[in-house]
């Protein structure tokens, strides 16, 4: 157990190292000297006896003890609904060297708000916490621990009224009434029940209840599966119909994609408090990988508060609810927490629903972490954290309320370690007595907690038994008859609602309709020569940093060239999307300055103290441009920003690895969200991923983005695949991912040494015309072109340079810059131009990776295509510039070669 330093002393150690102190404060360990200047502190001004007492030897006896329970009460709280191994900590007044018997009476100053005996104050602090809630919030900063201490200690629980009592049973009882029925009706199909925690559904449902109080417009809440399906229905309102009609998998007329299990699902809904007010509430969709969504609901809870709050984070209240092995388990968890207070990911602080039945799948606790509690992650931003036992309603309703006040006061994440039990197996059809038979005994005597809070309210006169039979038995006819019409064969659905943001933008299940949306992409000579110079200048009397004049000096010598590098491609995309009122969000562990320098969209001055950011000022009416340095982190960024670009389809959301094979450790999210979104849940999405991308002698890890992975994924219209080799159809390509009716994923391998190469170069005519090539053809005349290369990406320039070299004119080089969907038209064209020649694929990834494999199942056949690569390979680049050089070399020697040996 992490106990402090302090926690741990026996108390007669205490006074000898306090003797210690008064006598030479250096003479002691450092720790323990702060710890008693704190004491002395606190004695000198807030502590206070009645004159007897005053020079008490027992005073600081006393204040150890208030201390040890704010400390370490949490261990002896009463906060499982079943019996446990938990260990209990000695706070006896015996162990603290206090006598039960004594008279004397003490009284503390406005920050211990404790007066009386030692059996009193004693009592008091059991009353506090050892109740239903366990409280750990000394390592919170001072304001909130403070704030939280004068809430529990001074004010302490609320006594709730009769319609709030009411309301609360309602909720529980809808919440295990709705899982006994499905139980029954759909008996071994998996549902993953909320049963035993059931509390949960009358806990977020008081939440959002709170609205009115705290100003809160959007809810965002995140869920894995255990209670998803009770939280759709009978928090968000999903129509019980519907649920019935997945369960039956009736087929749904007109309804595309391949769908998803039920509890995978997500909703968007309007609701209206008790008072009147109109809230949103909104449930991410979530695959398999439990906590993936807790990055997702982040980022779209963000875009609410950017796009439709004005920045408030207050309005937009964001809950996620955690299973406590995956909380404990999952790593994408530790990145969100390191993200949450940090400007590009903050939202204002995030409760924390742990949904702890205290088991992950067949593992016990003590197999699933190695800390105390699964919520000692929270530590490390100092959240505030309330173990509350689940069975005690009341109790974690008053807990969600002080959560609330300290998110909205401080901004602050909090966290709600909710415990109780799992009724069933893991899923409905497991048998939970193979590995926990003792355990699934206890639980199997406990009550549910709708007959346990409904029996204390009918003793409280709250309610009648006649009145709780009712309730019960209304809610089951009325389940009961929408069953019975679902089950006569009637189908029900209802598609994902959207915000007005999304309107015009339609879904496209057709790989044709993708390749050319009918989208002006230009940029007139005017508007780029004005994004050009308001980033080729700082304001007057900005002292800026030596280095940047050179940059500065570049983009004004570009316009006088006509001769526009891959920075400037970007720039003039972005600049010319903000002046039409669209944003930009750019986020990446190195996006500022980018990972080779070449974007630097942000200037700083000689200290490095102000930063100017020469695209936030192009005109007063454009759009927001944001762009951020991200924490090191690939998996949490990456579904933050897949989450942003889910509700704000006018922005162009970007996601920049530093090296394209860092988006290795988000695969998760491409996989679960970015690729399949679409098929599963009909859910669109525009979110870029730019990834550095080629073999440049930097060895394994730097080289590759592994192209061939995102290409494996590709099917169904749900994404594009580009590999781009001039600036103007980069500016093109942008342009269209915002500008389109479309809303896909892109996915772009971006360059390294294109950025400065000096053919990878375009014109300001190549931005005012023309739109978004997906395949470039080759300037060589056609006639006399014995061999045609089909290739994308850097490896064009090597061959053109290399043909260049050796003045060759048979041989011609096509980029395909759009990999998917492929241009078949295009390609068609190209056939036919090139009649009579052999064709080939050109790439400079190993044989096995690259483009090759998807370009062979997709045009192998129809161009009789043979690769010209490197060979297979187990490792995606070699460790050495020298030898990287050299099969650089012989790759080339194979295109001009005249035998072609493609295995050599």
């Amino acid at each position: 157990m992490g106990y402090s330093y302090i926690s741990n002393a026996g108390l007669s150690q205490v006074e000898k190292f306090y003797k210690l102190y008064q006598q030479n404060p250096e003479s002691i360990d450092k720790d323990w000297a702060r710890f008693f200047e704190g004491f002395e502190f606190a004695k000198d001004f807030f502590l206070s006896s009645n004159k007897e007492g005053a020079s008490s030897p027992n005073l600081l006896k006393v204040y150890h003890l208030i201390h040890s329970y704010r400390s370490r009460g949490h261990f002896n709280a009463n906060v499982s609904p079943i019996p446990n191994k938990s260990e209990k900590i000695d706070l006896s007044l015996e162990s603290l060297g206090l006598e039960k018997s004594s008279a004397e009476s003490f009284s503390f100053g406005q920050d211990v708000p404790f007066k009386g005996s030692v059996l009193e104050i004693e009592k008091r602090l059991k009353q506090i916490y050892e109740g239903t809630v366990g409280f750990e919030v000394m390592h919170c900063n001072d304001k909130v621990r403070r704030f939280i201490l004068s809430e529990i200690e001074e004010k302490g629980r609320r006594e709730f009224s009769v319609s709030e009592k009411k309301a609360l049973f309602d909720s529980v009882m809808k919440a295990v009434t709705f899982e006994s029925f499905l139980h029954t009706r759909y008996v071994g199909k998996r549902r993953f029940s909320v049963e035993g925690l059931d509390a949960l559904i009358a806990l977020l449902n008081h939440l959002v209840e709170q609205s009115d109080g705290f100003g809160i417009k959007d809810w965002m809440i995140a869920l894995a599966h255990r209670g998803r399906l009770n939280a759709l229905t009978n928090v968000l309102d999903k129509p019980y119909e519907e649920l019935f009609t997945e369960f039956e998998e009736h087929d749904i007329k007109d309804k595309k994609g391949d769908a998803d299990v039920k509890y995978h699902l997500g909703r968007f809904s309007k609701k209206k408090t008790n008072r009147g007010t109109e809230v949103t509430l909104e449930m991410p969709y979530n695959p398999s990988h439990l906590e993936t969504v807790d990055s997702i609901a982040a980022g779209m809870a963000r875009a609410k508060i950017d796009r439709f709050h004005d920045r408030d984070a207050k309005k937009v209240a964001t809950v996620v609810i955690h299973g406590d092995a995956s909380l404990a388990g999952q790593g994408i968890v530790y990145e969100m927490i390191n993200m949450a207070y940090v400007a590009s990911t903050n939202i204002g602080g995030t409760i924390h629903i742990v949904a702890n039945n205290q088991i992950g799948f067949t593992a016990n606790p003590d197999e699933s972490r190695s800390s105390q509690y699964a919520t000692d992650v929270a530590k490390v931003i100092g959240a505030p954290v309330f173990h509350v036992n689940a069975d005690d309603v009341e109790a974690l309703a008053w807990v969600g309320e002080l959560s609330l006040k300290i998110r909205q006061e401080f901004g602050s994440d909090v966290f709600i370690d909710m415990v109780g039990y799992r009724r069933h197996g893991h899923n409905e059809s497991d048998e939970p007595r193979f590995t926990q038979p003792a355990l699934y005994d206890e639980i199997d005597r406990h009550e549910n907690v709708r007959d346990l809070y409904g029996a204390a309210l009918i003793n409280d006169g709250v309610l009648t038994q006649s009145e709780v039979e009712g309730q019960i038995n209304a809610f089951n006819e009325m389940l009961q008859k929408k069953f019975d019409e679902v089950s006569s064969g009637k189908a029900y659905y209802t598609p994902y609602q959207r915000s007005s943001a999304w309107d015009g933008i339609k879904p496209a299940y057709d790989e044709k309709e993708m390749i050319n949306p009918n989208t002006t992409t230009t940029t007139s000579k005017a508007i780029l020569e004005k994004i050009v110079d308001a980033t080729s200048k700082v304001p007057s009397g900005f002292d800026m940093f030596k280095r940047f004049e050179r940059v500065l000096k570049q983009r004004k010598t570009m316009l006088e060239e006509d001769a526009f590098d891959w920075s400037m491609g970007e720039l003039i995309a972005y600049g010319s999307l903000l002046l039409d009122g669209y944003h930009i969000r750019i986020l990446g562990e190195d996006a500022v300055r980018g990972t080779f320098s070449h974007r630097q969209t942000m200037i700083s001055d000689a200290l490095g103290e102000k930063r100017y950011y020469p695209l936030q000022h192009l005109g007063a009416k454009q759009g927001d441009f944001e762009i951020y340095n991200s924490i090191l982190s690939e998996y949490a960024a990456m579904g933050f920003e897949y989450g942003y670009a889910t509700i704000s389809p006018k922005t162009l959301v970007i996601w920049e690895g530093q090296f394209g094979d860092f988006s290795n450790g988000a695969q998760i999210v491409v996989d679960q969200y970015i690729s399949a979104a679409q098929s599963k849940w009909g859910l669109l999405n525009g979110l870029v991923l730019f990834l550095p991308h080629g073999q440049e002698g930097q060895g394994p890890e730097h080289s590759s983005a592994r192209l061939e992975r995102y290409l494996q994924l590709c099917a169904e219209a749900n994404m594009y695949v580009c590999n781009i080799t001039t600036p103007a159809n980069m500016h093109h390509l942008l342009k269209r991912q915002v500008l389109s009716y479309l809303r896909k994923p892109l996915v772009v391998m971006t360059p390294k040494s294109l950025l400065r190469h000096p053919l990878a170069k375009s014109k300001a005519s190549d931005f005012a015309s023309g739109s978004f090539q997906t395949i470039i053809g080759d300037s060589m005349k056609a006639e006399g072109i014995k061999k045609v290369f089909f290739c994308s990406g850097r490896v064009y320039y090597d061959a053109i340079e290399e043909r260049e070299k050796l003045k060759r004119k048979d041989t011609a080089f096509i980029r395909i810059e759009q990999l998917y969907p492929l241009d078949r038209d295009a390609l068609s064209a190209v056939k036919k131009k090139y009649k009579g020649a052999e064709f080939f694929w050109l790439q400079e990834e190993p044989e096995n990776m690259g483009a090759w494999w998807y370009i062979f199942v997709n045009l192998g056949k129809e161009f009789n295509l043979e690769c010209i690569s490197r060979k297979p390979s187990a490792s995606p680049a070699v460790g050495k510039l020298k030898k990287s050089e050299k099969d650089k070399k012989h790759l080339l020697e194979l295109v001009f070669g005249e035998s072609l040996e493609v295995k050599k």
